[in-house]
């Protein structure tokens, strides 16, 4: 394992109940790829970047497969290994550029998604992305990685713009004061062998946690924010493809 190397988590398990679509919003097609290979590629400028774990739902095997052999990666020899639910698994080249490339199949929440993915990586940083956030850049990336130079955890936020109030019920309770507020985004970076043992020590039967910053401060306190340069905001609905890339 080099210094500096980086894993790529790269999260698609989700059903996109929300999406309200007869096709799951990963596998839109924008600017000539499927979603979820969009932010893929930023990643793959990135010279240190190692391995990738696509984590996805079990329903979605041949569909990923499919577009990945057609836009990507050529897989030579099929492996399942129940015990590590490891699908796939194979050193490929890719413009001179080797990579692990895992896929493997999510739990029935994030966490247990995550949890499952981080005790597969063997570079020295761990980046965990949503697929559904297709708009990170190359740009970023690099930024979140040469702050985990000097940091341990590493979270891209942006600023929070909205008028915030707290509510109960049908009726509001006060302003919320946004000026220490930030909306936070991905992909949410760490060194690995915190997150991994962050996430294996977490005690999910009290709660089920909502990102893995969560996780990682139930054991370490201490997240180093970055404020994206380029918007990154969350595909949730159909109306956001149609105006995501205006």
């Amino acid at each position: 394992m080099a210094k500096n190397d980086f894993a790529l988590i790269q999260l698609l398990a989700g059903n996109s109940y929300r999406f309200n679509n007869k096709k799951k919003k990963q596998f839109i097609f924008k600017n000539n790829l499927p979603l979820f290979l969009i932010s893929v590629y930023e990643f793959l400028k990135i010279e240190s970047l190692k391995e990738i774990i696509f984590v996805i739902n079990k329903s979605d095997i041949n569909i990923v497969k499919h577009y990945l052999e057609e836009y990507f990666f050529k897989f030579n020899n099929s492996l399942f290994n129940k015990k590590s639910c490891i699908l796939y698994q194979n050193i490929h080249l890719i413009k001179k550029k080797k990579l692990n490339i895992k896929i493997i199949i999510g739990g029935s929440e994030r966490f247990f998604s995550v949890k499952n993915s981080v005790n597969l990586v063997t570079s020295e940083y761990v980046f965990i992305h949503d697929s559904a956030r297709p708009k990170i850049k190359s740009y970023d990336i690099k930024k979140i990685q040469d702050l985990l130079k000097t940091n341990n955890a590493i979270l891209p936020v942006e600023k929070v713009t909205d008028t915030i109030k707290s509510v109960c019920g049908n009726f509001v309770l006060k302003n919320i004061d946004r000026e220490n507020l930030v909306a936070a985004s991905t992909p949410q970076s760490f060194k690995s062998k915190n997150i991994i043992k962050s996430y294996n020590n977490f005690n999910s039967k009290k709660r089920i946690p909502t990102d893995d910053v969560e996780v990682y401060m139930d054991m370490y306190k201490k997240v180093k924010i970055y404020y994206l340069k380029y918007p990154n905001n969350k595909i949730t609905r159909v109306e956001d493809i149609k105006n995501y890339f205006n």
